[in-house]
């Protein structure tokens, strides 16, 4: 009889507040899992971006190439390449080679404008202050064509023609000025070669060192021709040995600058004329100015019968 009382006794419950034993494990153990999840994306994407960051000059650099050539020929309607962007921005070091830009059809010359190579490093704290250091700039084997088409229209003002139609209109913007100087160590421009109407320009080397600093700047240029085109005894229209220039660039918002002292060494001109007595710089230059004498004549051309009623 005892027994079966005892055996209808009701179970004691736990404690209000309290966790089943059975019922604790299970549920820590899916809060646990939801953090863990959360770590380990946490952890992944904070990975990702440290990986993106390292290698930022490894893979800005093609997009920069690929955009380059997918959209310059878009504005220009000519062939454009670039072979080679490498930006680095932690050391302030930048490299563009292999950049060619083609003339519109209508023109002799190819090419419009090509560069062999471009470098420059810029001190990267510089680029958060108001003055901004670049250490250096080298230039190396730029070439540019000024020449015309048949109608006497130059092949510049038919590409920018073109770029700005497809840009569309400006608009226009009141511009600050801006409070940002600009210091340069040394800018190195060599092996310059350029076709100028029909005269070819060629520059061997151009340094400029210590430009918008306090102390003196110098300019040194060496190797200067252009060409007469053909049909002229004298093969240079002009030469130049080399030029020195010392002046102050100090502050660059307020031109001109102050020359202390200019050196020219072995210039040399030649005024010449060919077969047809035309002058070597008239030659280079014929198209363009044949255009301007053609809108010179039509005004005049107007104005003739005019004085032809006042004298009836």
């Amino acid at each position: 009889m005892n027994t079966e009382k005892e055996s209808e006794k009701p179970v004691a419950e736990a404690p209000k507040g309290e966790t089943p034993a059975a019922g604790g494990p299970k549920k820590k153990s899916i809060a646990w899992r939801i953090v863990k999840g959360l770590l380990w994306f946490l952890g992944g994407l904070l990975a990702f971006v440290l990986v993106a960051v390292l290698t930022l000059p490894l893979w800005i650099n093609p997009v920069a190439t690929s955009l380059a050539n997918a959209l310059v020929p878009k504005y220009t309607d000519t062939a454009f390449n670039l072979e080679r962007v490498n930006l680095n921005p932690y050391t302030g070091k930048l490299l563009i080679s292999g950049v060619k830009l083609a003339n519109p059809e209508g023109f002799a010359e190819k090419d419009a404008f090509s560069l062999g190579s471009l470098s420059a490093e810029v001190e990267v704290t510089s680029l958060l202050s108001k003055t901004i250091h670049v250490r250096e700039v080298t230039v190396d084997a730029l070439f540019a064509s000024w020449v015309f088409d048949a109608a006497g229209s130059n092949n510049f003002d038919r590409i920018i023609a073109t770029v700005n139609e497809k840009l569309g209109p400006k608009k226009e913007k009141d511009e600050e000025p801006s409070e940002t100087k600009v210091v340069i160590d040394k800018v190195t421009v060599k092996n310059v070669r350029a076709v100028v109407g029909k005269g070819v320009f060629e520059l061997q080397s151009l340094t400029l060192t210590d430009f918008g600093k306090d102390t003196p700047a110098k300019l040194e240029i060496s190797g200067v021709r252009l060409t007469n085109p053909t049909g002229f005894e004298a093969e240079n229209a002009f030469s130049l040995g080399s030029l020195s220039i010392g002046m102050d660039t100090g502050d660059l918002g307020k031109p001109p600058f102050k020359i202390h002292d200019i050196v020219i060494d072995s210039p040399y001109a030649s005024y010449v004329f060919d077969a047809q007595n035309m002058d070597n710089f008239t030659r280079m230059l014929e198209p363009l100015l044949a255009k301007g004498g053609e809108a010179e004549a039509k005004p005049a051309e107007q104005k003739a019968p005019k004085k032809e009623k006042e004298q009836a």
